[in-house]
Parts: structure tokens; C-alpha cells; sequence
């Protein structure tokens, strides 16, 4: 019985005789429109800067194996002491759970990152590349089959 008063109420509700008119509809929002993906030309100029590292997620699909052994799988959540640094002569640097790295980088065409510290993943790629965020994917599988999938959130 409570079930039917239930689904009967809001049905009462909207059948009720009121003559008074409608309150006027409000204006539309409008929505914001997405700014477009970087063009080759941009991509150079945004990339370099210190980046600080909001998340670094890695998945292990398989026992994905390679020549220096397992990665293993997880996420990290950035402190406000770790980056990504990319400068305009090519080198790379990263501090990352108390671990520093230095090495170089490439923009390759078709939205493609090479990173010399992560060659042995093939090279990335730039899903979001803004002046304020950045998204860097690695995919690769190993002889075994297993999938390896690396996804890097920076921002400013």
C-alpha cells in the first residue's frame, strides 16, 4: 500500500487544477565550448614547463614482463614536491616518490611522446595537453602477452 501512495503521489501532484500560468522558463546556460586540441605548433610551446604530478596509475594485465623485471601496479598520488620537467633543449627530468630521473624527450607526430627513461615502453601518447593539464598514456605487451598501460596526470 505504501508503495502505490508512493508512485501515486507525484502522479496527484502534476494532475492538480491550478489556473495560475507557468512561471517563465529560465534562460539557457550556455555551454562553455572545449578549447580545441593542441595544434603541432602549440604542443612545443605548452610542453615545456615543470609539471606537478596530480596521479601516475600503472596496471599489470598478465604478468606483463620485460628485460628489468615486473612492473608493479598501482597508483601514486603526487606530493607537492614532485614534477615532470620538460625545457626547451630536449632534457627531461622527473621527481617522483622521492626518486629522481633525468633523460630526454621527443614530440613525435600524431599526438606521440618519446621519453629515453621510458623507451621500454614504446613511446607515450598525449591524450590532454593543455596550459594547465596534461595526460601521457603508455600501452605495450610483452612477449608473454601480458599489457602493460601507464597513465600520467600532470598539472600546474
Amino acid at each position: 500500500m505504501k508503495y502505490t501512495l508512493f508512485l501515486l503521489l507525484p502522479l496527484a501532484v502534476a494532475c492538480s487544477k491550478n489556473q495560475e500560468p507557468a512561471p517563465p522558463e529560465p534562460a539557457p546556460v550556455p555551454m562553455p565550448i572545449p578549447p580545441p586540441p593542441p595544434q603541432p605548433g602549440d604542443t612545443t610551446g605548452i610542453i615545456r614547463r615543470s609539471w606537478k604530478v596530480y596521479k601516475d596509475s600503472i596496471s599489470n594485465v598478465n604478468n606483463f614482463v620485460f628485460e628489468y623485471g615486473y612492473p608493479n601496479p598501482g597508483t601514486y598520488w603526487g606530493t607537492a614536491s614532485d614534477y615532470w620537467r620538460f625545457d626547451s633543449t630536449g632534457q627531461f627530468a622527473v621527481r617522483e616518490n622521492g626518486m629522481t630521473e633525468s633523460g630526454t624527450y621527443q614530440l613525435l607526430p600524431g599526438n606521440r611522446l618519446w621519453i629515453s627513461n621510458l623507451r621500454y615502453f614504446d613511446t607515450g601518447y598525449i591524450r590532454v595537453l593543455t596550459p594547465t593539464e596534461a595526460v601521457f598514456d603508455w600501452m605495450k605487451t610483452s612477449s608473454n602477452g601480458g599489457r602493460y598501460y601507464r597513465r600520467v596526470y600532470l598539472k600546474q
